[in-house]
């Protein structure tokens, strides 16, 4: 790829934990499908183990190798790393909160260029997913883990912990050398990161929709998830 062509990108979608190779093309068509629709230069980075053999992708889907996939919110920081859009917006392959909801935090940096983070709150969502195969609800693990946070300190942000936020590359960059990628969930971090920087951070409504999943509604091993957080609420606030 030419340097001109990287320098036009300007959003790049991140993934960091992968499902069967049937869900990964039809994630790929969708995304594919959907920014068609609009003039913005994208890619999208997947982390994926090394030993995985994955199907053929578009042009501008392109694999980081990661050594853990457990390790959620490390894999995503490196995939922030190895981006080059200018807003760097983290998703899951699920699509449990669609593709028009990622487009919406697109749109707050284009309306102000001062900020620096955007955020979802799935607890301000005003109706249900059509999509009935989708309970819209924060699981179990996330509420419990919200409330301590919000009791224990003067937390700005509604939801610590969906899953789709966006930060600027730039402010990646800056955030990076205090970044502590704890277990599953790298949003909390983040949220923290930006209050205590003072930056520019937004939150906004994002409709959600559970995923499904044979581990727990977040998609992540129960005791990953649970241990994670109690690294964060101990040593982190």
């Amino acid at each position: 790829m030419s340097e001109s062509t990287e320098a036009a990108i300007q959003m790049s979608l991140c993934i960091p934990s992968l499902a069967d190779s049937g869900q990964l093309l039809e994630f790929a068509a969708d995304v594919s499908s959907f920014f068609a629709k609009f003039p913005i230069q994208y890619e999208v980075l997947l982390a994926a183990p090394r030993s995985r053999i994955l199907p053929e992708l578009p042009a501008n889907f392109r694999v980081v190798p990661i050594k853990n996939a457990n390790a959620k919110a490390k894999n995503l920081v490196a995939l922030f790393a190895e981006a080059r859009g200018e807003y760097l917006i983290a998703s899951e392959i699920e699509l449990a909160i669609p593709l028009s909801e990622c487009f919406k935090i697109l749109q707050v940096f284009f309306a102000d260029p001062a900020t620096d983070a955007v955020f979802g709150d799935r607890t301000q969502k005003k109706k249900k997913l059509e999509n009935t195969k989708y309970d819209v609800h924060l699981n179990k693990t996330e509420s419990f883990f919200n409330g301590i946070i919000h009791d224990k300190t003067n937390w700005k942000f509604e939801d610590p912990f969906c899953p789709v936020f966006a930060l600027k590359k730039s402010t990646f960059e800056m955030l990076k050398p205090d970044i502590a990628a704890i277990g599953w969930h790298l949003t909390p971090e983040i949220q923290r990161l930006v209050q205590k920087k003072n930056l520019t951070g937004v939150e906004i409504p994002l409709y959600a929709g559970s995923r499904m999943s044979s581990k727990n509604s977040s998609g992540a091993p129960a005791l990953t998830e649970i241990l994670g957080l109690l690294r964060f609420v101990l040593f982190r606030i």
